[in-house]
């Protein structure tokens, strides 16, 4: 980290702790707002005892037509304005200079092809634009 990063990021520490709580909170509103949509799969939850950031909160699209449906329903999204977009692109996708495998990695394609990621500003947001956004996302999956 260079002194500027550190300069800009220290005053941020006051507030971290207050923040991953206030993220942890919404991501469990969330998660329960759209626990009966079957097309979603959320990450799975930190072990007990243990808490995330969340700086992203990942959720995989299921189905067939998953991949192909992604990038409509990430358009459909930040359409709304909400700052969404596709996983990682998984290591299947590295160059072989950067990356040493053994085998086709045909999971981690998959779970690559088939990621979302909600980024971190709307999970500090209210518990009103959190139910805001699970209606959202049912919206886009709707299609």
């Amino acid at each position: 980290m260079s002194e500027l990063q550190a300069a800009v990021l220290r005053p941020q520490l006051t507030t971290l702790q207050t923040d991953n709580q206030q993220r942890n909170r919404n991501v469990a509103l969330l998660r329960d707002a759209l626990s009966g949509e079957s097309r979603l799969l959320p990450t799975p939850a930190s072990p007990r005892g243990c808490t995330s950031s969340y700086y992203k909160c990942a959720w995989q699209l299921t189905g067939h037509d998953a991949p192909s449906e992604r990038e409509p329903i990430i358009g459909r999204l930040k359409r709304q304005g909400i700052a969404i977009d596709a996983g990682f692109r998984g290591f299947t996708r590295r160059s072989t200079r950067r990356c040493r495998r053994i085998g086709d990695l045909a999971h981690s394609q998959s779970a690559a092809d088939r990621t979302v990621l909600l980024h971190h500003p709307i999970l500090l947001e209210s518990e009103a634009t959190i139910r805001r956004l699970a209606y959202a996302i049912h919206e886009a999956l709707d299609g």
